[in-house]
């Protein structure tokens, strides 16, 4: 029996040795339960979920998702994840075996949410969250009927937030209000390169090619709650390569002239979201613009582009998006009404 007592604690603790799944022998050891029957509880659930069936609890499978999950994702959405399955999830399915969870009882966790006042995009967040859930168990713990399939997903993608964006005439009276340097930069790259606030940050100077005029998109800054680190980007197609406009590159390059002994691999810019965010509401309150956020200077520069009727797949690859149905979903309703110049091409048709 691998349960033991902690004399000097006066706690039980369970040891182990177990095979994982490449048949590798390994050592667990679980500490501080106040009581032995406690300890024997938790050694049957953790043998039991190395059995790969159905048996497993909920708890269990949550236990052993996330841990594969922290392999193949962002600490933030890792810690999104954690807080919408400790919040709506655990508490209702957290003591239930997988293979005693069915569409009804699903429905019904269902039920209880929508009586919830959660916009439908949260709802379908949430509802993702346990499909994935369940289709890892499909996958590694031979469940042979997913019973979220059947009981369907909740909420919907409708994205029902406007999207706020300034005109070049506007941003032109913003950037001439912007008196330091790097900020001015900075705030130009957001406006005409659509760049991601994390991007823009993670910049350095190697990332510039002044002599192709070109950016070099690979990392990004990511924040969570014990700091800011740089990752990779949010997808794979978020790794590009963009145009920069002449003026900009020079104005880079000179920028970078002007520092001290500065090298390839420094960043280009020092400062915090935060400071990017306050100088956008101070200025943009002096100049009587109406206040925007940081992300919609990227939003300023598909509106942009769309105006001056850019293909839609060329804007795609630049912003990085991961298809252009994303880039359609979100700025379709920016995009020029086409019919009347559609009617003239047609009418020209001669046979």
């Amino acid at each position: 029996m691998p349960v033991f007592k902690d004399k000097e604690r006066g706690t039980w603790f369970v040891q182990l040795w177990y095979k994982d799944i490449f048949g590798n022998n390994k050592k667990k050891k679980k500490r501080g339960f106040k009581k032995q029957s406690e300890a024997r509880r938790w050694e049957a659930e953790f043998i039991n979920s190395l059995s790969s069936d159905p048996e497993i609890t909920f708890q269990n499978l949550y236990e052993e998702f996330i841990k594969d999950f922290k392999f193949r994702a962002r600490v933030s959405t890792i810690k999104m994840r954690n807080h919408i399955i400790t919040k709506h999830i655990l508490p209702f399915f957290k003591d239930l075996k997988i293979k005693d969870i069915s569409p009804k009882i699903i429905r019904e966790w269902q039920n209880n949410l929508l009586e919830c006042s959660y916009s439908e995009n949260y709802l379908r967040t949430i509802s993702q969250v346990l499909s994935s859930i369940f289709t890892y168990a499909e996958k590694f713990y031979n469940l042979q009927k997913n019973p979220y399939k059947i009981s369907q997903s909740i909420g919907s993608n409708e994205r029902k937030k406007v999207i706020n964006i300034w005109t070049e005439e506007e941003f032109s009276i913003f950037i001439k209000e912007v008196k330091e340097t790097n900020f001015s930069i900075a705030f130009k790259i957001l406006f005409m390169c659509g760049l991601r606030v994390g991007e823009l940050l993670a910049l350095t100077f190697e990332d510039i090619n002044f002599s192709k005029h070109t950016i070099d998109i690979n990392k990004t800054v990511s924040r969570d709650i014990k700091g800011t680190t740089i990752a990779p980007p949010k997808t794979k197609n978020s790794i590009r390569t963009i145009y920069c406009p002449d003026s900009l590159i020079k104005e880079i390059e000179k920028y970078k002239n002007s520092l001290y002994d500065v090298t390839e691999t420094d960043k280009i810019f020092c400062f915090t979201h935060d400071a990017l965010r306050r100088r956008i509401i101070s200025i943009s309150k002096k100049c009587g613009l109406k206040r925007i956020r940081i992300h919609d200077f990227r939003h300023s520069h598909a509106s942009y582009l769309l105006y001056k009727k850019v293909d839609i797949t060329a804007i795609s690859k630049r912003l990085g998006h991961k298809n252009v149905k994303v880039t359609l979903e979100t700025y379709s309703h920016l995009i020029p009404k086409s019919n009347d110049y559609l009617r003239k091409i047609l009418e020209e048709i001669d046979f």
